[in-house]
């Protein structure tokens, strides 16, 4: 088996979107959920840990329990050698994401607009 991407996906017209775009790509499965289920979703398809968690979710702006809800779900199915990686656009929740991983590397990128901080957690 080689690499198998799982993307969550809150907004079904998105999913639609992407399922009829990615159809042919067998490793790739497209859930319309919440990434609050991290764990249900990896179980239901065979797994019980996730190398990488990349996220683009928004914690400056999502309320503190979805993100404490999310956080947790990531770090108790990463692989032990795993990585949270996230991109935000504020500095405001990274003591928020800190509290749940050991180690974090922060990158800005310049090239995006706007400019973005990319957080490598593990």
């Amino acid at each position: 088996m080689g690499t198998v991407v799982i993307t969550i996906e809150r907004n079904a017209d998105f999913c639609a979107q992407l399922r009829k775009k990615f159809a042919a790509e067998q490793e790739l499965h497209i859930i319309e959920g919440s990434a609050e289920k991290i764990g249900e979703y990896l179980k239901s398809l065979g797994f019980d840990h996730a190398d990488y968690v990349v996220s683009g979710i928004p914690f400056a702006t999502l309320p503190a329990k979805a993100s404490t809800a999310i956080l947790t779900q990531a770090k108790n199915h990463l692989h032990k050698n795993g990585r949270f990686i996230t991109f935000q656009y504020s500095m405001l929740r990274k003591g928020l994401i800190g509290r749940y991983f050991n180690f974090m590397e922060i990158a800005r990128e310049w090239r995006n607009l706007p400019p973005a901080y990319v957080l490598s957690c593990r």
